[in-house]
């Protein structure tokens, strides 16, 4: 019987992907997104008096006020979470970008609270 201890063999490494939070991050935000698009044809189902299902149908306007919403919001979302990975001039457009957001949603509760509408 003959060994040969230097015989080669052709060995296979497979690793498996890995998930990085930008990944996860990114599925997160397009189940969201993709979720309230969908609620569009699904929430509008509301009991009436009969205990019965009615559907209150959205008018366009509101259709396409909401998708305008969901559009930007997710724009500004995958946005944030792309640009925070790209080294260290990405986190601070990601830190402007949040104080920005964060200015403009405090200027809104003064402005609506001083600014109140007739019912």
């Amino acid at each position: 019987m003959d060994l040969n201890p230097q015989s080669t063999h052709t060995v296979n490494i497979v690793t498996k992907k890995k998930f990085t939070i930008r990944k996860v991050l990114n599925l997160y935000g397009i189940f969201t997104f993709v979720g309230l698009i969908v609620s569009i044809f699904t929430i509008p189902l509301t009991f009436n008096v009969e205990m019965g299902f009615s559907r209150y149908e959205m008018e366009l306007k509101d259709i396409k006020k909401f998708i305008t919403f969901i559009f930007a919001s997710g724009f500004i979302y995958f946005f944030l979470v792309n640009v925070y990975h790209i080294k260290k001039i990405g986190r601070r457009i990601f830190f402007l970008t949040l104080i920005l957001v964060l200015s403009f949603s405090i200027f809104m509760i003064f402005y609506l609270l001083s600014h109140q509408a007739v019912h």
